[in-house]
């Protein structure tokens, strides 16, 4: 579809025309303070990035040492030392907690904080934050949010090993570090950002060799461009809130890590690694969905547009093929509803790519990741880990790629075992890999249609046409849109009560997806909770009232009567978070109901209503 927004745009989305990102002007009679909550987390998101990969990178050089380095480095806390603490250990167990005052704290304290480089973590903030003008109104009086200072929270001191002859001391610890910052309320604030790692002591030089090797080999392996591509999940939901909980079940990456990976960075026998404690976290700033890129389009509407208004007005009526045939309309290049022009750059890569959608694409998702301003952070690890991404899209399986999920993994176990005695564990670094999503249809466009047909068949069902008689003649049919009260409110609604949109609503819409889920074989839809995961209007109401007859009114937040309003299903977003999850939004819309004008609450009919 022409149908596109600006990747650099942080403004609220609200639903637009039909599978498109929505428009930027909402039809409410009032204006509202532009919202920068999110362009305040992109700023606590970026912040919190940069401490922890430069904590990272600073650290990674002290993950493992031999006998013989620790004591270079920890004067006076030689292996020896630290494992007599562990041993007379008075509670018995195999860890020691230093108290903050005590000598070896102290001590440690001043080694972990002379290990911080300042110099480059300013740095970075400074061509990255500071340099940035969406993140000005954020800075106390234009300074670095985060001061040349980190404390130490915590250190424990664990055996490893368990045997005298074989003696390995872990060293756990936790930075953190204060951004300081103005709020939404432009308020000075403080949050804190926390980095922990661990320092591993192996008495055994031999040993401690092989395990360094092995760490090292594994990153540059996991990185390297033939393996850092290899990773993706099949799904066609773009819920990535949920898609992220379930990537442990979803991800072909422990395939791949057994098959591709272990073999070539193991070098001895001796050693194995463990994956039975793997942990997947997938943060939502990592996250990119195959989207729009470009101009927005103006909402159609119903007291005007009657071409479009029409034909989604059939649809709803008559169901069946009039539906379908609504369905394929909607989501070709050129339809009625897609009148926009489109980027030139777009226009060529769909001449050289005529099976994908023209929102869902590899053009949009490589734009998303080089431009968008709320993948900066993703940007940045990708380039500090060296991963190249293959952004070509000569095969299908290439162009069935919908979204980019960075995932940070921790919990890799290397397993030595030792001639004589038990086996010992080591925890390997925390490794980063991008699994690419696949779409389950050949195509993107296939995927596109889908989508379409799915919202209008929720819209039918939602909005109470399902339940129609359209044997009606059209002069006499009624086209408001009616809701049923959902069965988790007990109560009966009350006319002239205030109630709060989305405990109303959200279930309502829930109820009606899991209605449809329950028959989707016989819509011959793959799945509806892959295709509908938020609703606009949403975002415009916060309460509403209803009158005797059941007409609905609804009103914003600052209790003023919204006089026309749009009702529109989003594909990529989900209530809470709408036009923020992933990158942007596709929506689908019935349209701007301005045929009938809500201008006081009372008798009159609205374009809404609840079957009393």
């Amino acid at each position: 579809m022409k149908k596109l927004l600006s990747i650099l745009s942080a403004s609220v989305l609200v639903a637009s025309a039909p599978l498109s990102v929505v428009a930027c002007k909402k039809t409410i009679v009032d204006e509202i303070t532009p919202d920068y909550s999110q362009s305040l987390k992109e700023f606590l998101d970026l912040l919190k990035s940069i401490f922890k990969e430069n904590m990272q990178r600073q650290f990674k050089d002290l993950q493992i040492l031999n006998a013989q380095e620790a004591k270079d480095k920890f004067e006076g806390l030689d292996i020896d030392y630290l494992w007599n603490l562990l041993q007379n250990n008075t509670e018995n167990t195999k860890e020691y907690i230093f108290e903050k005052d005590s000598e070896e704290f102290i001590k440690l304290s001043d080694f972990l904080q002379n290990q911080v480089n300042f110099t480059v973590i300013q740095n970075d903030i400074l061509n990255k934050v500071l340099n940035n003008p969406d993140y000005q109104k954020f800075l106390i009086n234009k300074e670095t949010p985060i001061r040349n200072l980190v404390n130490i929270d915590k250190i424990v001191l664990t055996d490893k090993s368990g045997v005298a002859n074989q003696r390995i001391v872990a060293i756990d610890f936790q930075i953190s570090t204060e951004i300081n910052f103005l709020n939404l309320e432009q308020k000075e604030t403080t949050q804190e950002t926390t980095f922990s790692s661990t320092i591993t002591i192996l008495e055994d030089i031999d040993i401690s060799d092989d395990v360094k090797e092995i760490s090292n080999d594994l990153s540059d392996k996991i990185t390297n461009d033939e393996i850092a591509n290899k990773f993706f999940f099949t799904s066609n939901s773009a819920n990535t809130f949920e898609t992220a909980t379930q990537l442990n079940k979803l991800t072909n990456f422990e395939d791949i890590f057994k098959n591709q990976i272990a073999a070539d960075v193991l070098g001895s026998s001796q050693f194995k690694f463990k994956l039975d404690e793997v942990k997947y976290e997938n943060p939502e700033k990592y996250t990119i969905l195959a989207d729009l890129t470009a101009p927005v389009d103006i909402p159609f509407n119903w007291s005007k547009d009657f071409d479009k208004v029409n034909l989604i007005k059939a649809g709803l009526k008559n169901g069946g093929s009039t539906l379908d045939n609504l369905a394929i309309e909607h989501a070709q290049r050129n339809s009625i509803f897609n009148n926009n022009s489109i980027y030139p750059e777009l226009a060529q890569y769909l001449k050289e790519d005529p099976e994908s959608s023209e929102i869902i694409n590899l053009y949009n998702l490589w734009e998303h990741l080089k431009r968008g301003t709320q993948t900066s952070a993703f940007r940045t690890l990708l380039a500090n880990k060296g991963i190249e991404l293959d952004k070509g899209h000569e095969t299908q399986e290439q162009r069935r790629t919908i979204g980019l999920f960075g995932t940070q993994i921790t919990g890799i176990k290397l397993v030595y075992q030792p001639e004589v005695g038990p086996e010992i564990e080591f925890e390997m670094p925390e490794q980063f890999v991008v699994n690419k999503q696949l779409t389950s249809f050949s195509t993107t466009q296939e995927l596109h249609n889908e989508f379409t047909r799915a919202n209008l068949l929720f819209m039918r069902e939602a909005y109470g046409f399902n339940q129609k008689d359209n044997s009606v003649g059209e002069n006499n049919f009624d086209y408001t849109f009616e809701f049923q009260t959902p069965n988790a409110f007990n109560n009966k609604l009350v006319a002239g009560q205030s109630y709060n949109t989305r405990e109303i609503f959200n279930p309502i819409f829930a109820e009606t997806v899991d209605k449809l889920e329950a028959q989707k074989d016989s819509y011959q839809i793959s799945s509806f909770k892959d295709f509908i995961n938020g609703y606009s209007f949403l975002k415009a109401s916060e309460t509403f009232k209803i009158n005797d007859e059941g007409y609905i009114f609804f009103y914003n937040k600052q209790g003023v009567l919204i006089n026309s309003l749009e009702l529109a299903q989003s594909y990529s977003t989900s209530d809470l978070e709408w036009g923020f999850q992933g990158s942007l939004s596709i929506n689908i819309s019935a349209g701007v109901r301005d045929d009938i004008l809500t201008t006081e609450f009372g008798n009159q009919i609205t374009p809404w209503k609840f079957k009393l």
